[in-house]
């Protein structure tokens, strides 16, 4: 038994670097025994050939296992951001659809294919049950209504339940069947989490989507007269304020 090694005995190197690390860190607040034992760990992998353990690392992995044990995946972060949808299509889409004219609707179907499913455009809204009900619309029109009705309301919850709530069921199938999600349902629910998007331009009235916060005035037309008219008034300002300050000098 004499001739086994102790494994836990420190090589004269490390004694000596460790009696080195205790002069250079003796005012540190940790434990004497916490700081051996993270120093001993970092040496033992360095002479192993791995790479170098920052003494922030030890305690964070430390930590993580006592959290979570030793599990080979780490935990999601579920304070992270969702990962944003498609933007620059789906603004588009929204905005032509809420200001689609009836004779427009197969250019629109031709560039956005995706946006809603081909027998929704198809079906008539209303119920058999109750022929007086009925409303002599299409679905997609019924739900184009109900989209500017929550245009106004900057997307309240009760609007956006009903546009979400497109049927799982095409006409004809009597079976449940669930059906993909469209381009339609994910730009509703886009709009719904950032509501301020959801803006009218105040000088042709018509419901666009803010791509930023200072957004204001859209389409691009109508942004420019406003910006000539802004410049004009700025310029008829400096104008009269040089008047008046000539007719003080003259008195």
């Amino acid at each position: 038994m004499s001739g086994i090694s102790d494994p836990n005995k420190l090589s004269a190197k490390e004694q000596r670097a460790l009696e080195q690390y205790a002069r250079e860190h003796s005012g540190s607040t940790l434990l004497k025994n916490e700081r051996t034992a993270q120093f001993l760990q970092r040496e033992r992998i360095n002479e192993r050939g791995e790479a170098s353990v920052k003494r922030s690392d030890i305690s964070r992995d430390t930590a993580r296992t006592e959290k979570y044990g030793n599990a080979d995946s780490t935990p999601p972060d579920l304070g992270a951001r969702l990962s944003k949808l498609p933007s620059a299509l789906t603004w588009d889409a929204r905005e032509r659809f809420v200001r689609l004219s009836d004779c427009d609707l197969e250019n629109f179907k031709t560039r956005y294919p995706a946006f809603m499913p081909e027998w929704f455009y198809r079906v008539s809204c209303g119920n058999d049950a109750e022929p007086n009900s009925n409303t002599r619309l299409l679905a997609w029109q019924a739900w184009r209504a109900v989209l500017t009705e929550a245009w106004h309301s900057s997307f309240h919850p009760e609007y956006v339940a009903q546009l979400l709530n497109i049927p799982t069921t095409p006409p004809g199938n009597t079976q449940f069947e669930v059906q993909p999600v469209c381009d339609a349902q994910r730009a509703v629910l886009a709009i719904a989490l950032e509501s301020w998007r959801a803006r009218f331009c105040p000088r042709c009235r018509l419901p666009f989507v803010a791509r930023k916060t200072a957004d204001k005035y859209w389409p691009k037309a109508c942004f420019e007269v406003q910006r000539r008219e802004k410049q004009r008034a700025s310029k008829r300002k400096r104008t009269r304020n040089r008047a008046k300050s000539s007719r003080r000098t003259k008195r």
